[in-house]
């Protein structure tokens, strides 16, 4: 499992699991807590500047992934 820092672009899936079949969006990484799969991650979106939590689960990869 990839692990993420503060400062990293990642794309995710907001709703859902990386396998879920909603719309993917991008952010930035603004902090962790834990590691792992048990890793929560808070993201800024790039189009609201709303700040969230997301499990591990929830990232696809970052921007540039297929």
């Amino acid at each position: 499992m990839t692990e993420y820092k503060p400062g990293d672009k990642v794309k995710y899936n907001p709703i859902g699991g990386a396998s879920s079949k909603v719309s993917t969006t991008t952010g930035t990484i603004v902090d962790v807590k834990g590691s792992g799969t048990d890793a929560v991650y808070t993201i800024e979106n790039d189009k609201t500047n709303k700040k969230r939590e997301y499990h591990a689960g929830n990232i696809k990869g970052t921007p540039d992934t297929k």
